[in-house]
């Protein structure tokens, strides 16, 4: 695994290729106060949301125009590297909204892979900031594997798998990390049963696969009700930094401040 992209212009992926692993931490909502706390609780860096429904507890994130205030805010409150979820799927930020998250100095773009639009990659390849996480879910990897095994099954898909055509398999990750502007993966393959639970054996392997397959730094994010400890288990298979949102650290100030100090002195002695 290298670096595929230059690495200036964006902090966390500095922090990454540093082998820092990082703990970024989701926050509950676009508040420069919740951000403060995590910093002071020992975050690398914080990600903020728009257009979507966070998967956890549910909050409802607006567009650009509504979320500018707190995201500015956020971004003159902490000297951290800030993130942004701009959206999902049809629900996503327009180019000038890019343009004016970079001059504010967002760090970084987290969205699902398909949904990333030319304009957010174009800016990470030309100008290295903000660099560009592609998240990859469960019902990917489910896939991948359902088509691979029987191209024949390119018809109807299980349920839960949004539809794949067969040109974007096989395989579709060591691909989808050659494409120019994408710096980092979130591997967030939990299936939808172990979402909340703890972290087993399962998941992990889930993990594993994805770094072994990924040419690009996998962050995993907690989608599982994950331990301190785990953070060993988690780089031990190649995760290179973690994702710490409401589920495992809380939704307020005062929950931050005690359960972000548990993962970061674990963190630390890595």
């Amino acid at each position: 695994m290298g670096p595929v992209n230059e690495m200036q212009g964006s902090r966390l992926k500095s922090l990454v290729y540093e082998k820092r692993f990082p703990l970024i931490v989701s926050l509950a909502a676009n508040d420069p106060e919740l951000a403060r706390a995590a910093q002071e609780a020992g975050a690398d860096a914080v990600k903020l949301h728009l257009n979507t429904v966070h998967e956890i507890t549910g909050s409802r994130f607006g567009s650009w125009e509504e979320e500018r205030e707190g995201i500015l805010a956020v971004l003159a409150a902490v000297d951290l590297p800030v993130g942004v979820v701009p959206g999902q799927g049809d629900a996503m930020a327009d180019e000038r909204a890019f343009e004016e998250m970079a001059a504010a100095g967002v760090d970084f773009i987290d969205a699902p892979w398909f949904a990333l639009p030319g304009a957010a990659l174009r800016r990470s390849l030309q100008e290295g900031r903000p660099a560009v996480m592609a998240a990859l879910s469960h019902a990917d990897l489910v896939a991948t594997a359902y088509l691979v095994a029987d191209p024949a099954n390119a018809g109807p898909a299980p349920n839960h798998v949004h539809a794949l055509p067969v040109h974007h398999v096989p395989p579709l990750l060591p691909c989808l990390t050659r494409l120019p502007g994408i710096d980092l993966v979130e591997a967030a393959v939990a299936a939808p049963g172990e979402v909340g639970r703890p972290l087993t054996a399962a998941t992990l392997v889930r993990y594993a696969q994805v770094c072994q397959d990924s040419r690009l730094p996998v962050i995993v994010p907690s989608q599982l009700v994950f331990s301190p400890q785990d953070l060993r288990l988690l780089a031990a298979v190649g995760v290179a930094g973690v994702l710490l949102g409401p589920l495992v650290i809380g939704r307020t100030v005062s929950e931050i401040g005690r359960q972000l100090p548990r993962f970061r002195q674990v963190r630390d002695s890595l």
